[in-house]
């Protein structure tokens, strides 16, 4: 399946390998390593993927940012739930330094849904006709989903939906 899709889609195999080598690159630097940092391969690698073979400036722009989101969000959840697998095991993890903290669900959540935020703002400035309902119900209800499952690992969730 590599190998078919690296020959359907070159451009796509640089994008991922360098993004993932830079994210190898920034997980051995430090423990210390920030959140943002941490989430910005896989953020810029959705970005170039979203925007691939556009022409419209603005619709351009708006793929490039809801796939930077949306590669940021599916990051920051991945690593919210392997963070106590990640501290077990010494893996990097971008939010072990708060792993004590009380306001960890809360922290959690609050970067989660700003994010989720900026998701849904890129997508509703899009022209999107095609599966509208299909991409909106992923992102309004999916994504809130997969948040609450996780963010239950941590004390709970808000009862309010983010969106």
């Amino acid at each position: 399946m590599y190998r078919k899709a690296r020959k359907n889609a070159p451009g796509f195999d640089k994008i991922v390998s360098d993004s993932v080598a830079r994210q190898r690159a920034l997980e051995t630097q430090s423990d210390a390593v920030c959140v943002d940092a941490a989430a910005e391969p896989s953020a810029f690698a959705l970005s170039k993927i979203f925007s691939h073979n556009l022409s419209d400036t603005e619709q351009i722009e708006l793929m490039s940012r809801l796939g930077y989101m949306l590669g940021r969000w599916v990051y920051l959840i991945d690593a919210a739930d392997d963070l106590h697998e990640d501290c077990e095991n010494d893996n990097f993890n971008a939010f072990a330094p708060e792993i004590n903290s009380p306001d960890l669900c809360s922290s959690l959540e609050r970067i989660l849904e700003t994010t989720v935020g900026e998701i849904s703002l890129a997508f509703e400035l899009l022209p999107v006709k095609r599966y509208r309902n299909i991409i909106s119900n992923i992102i309004y209800d999916g994504l809130n989903q997969a948040q609450n499952k996780v963010l239950s690992k941590y004390g709970g969730v808000s009862n309010e939906q983010p969106l």
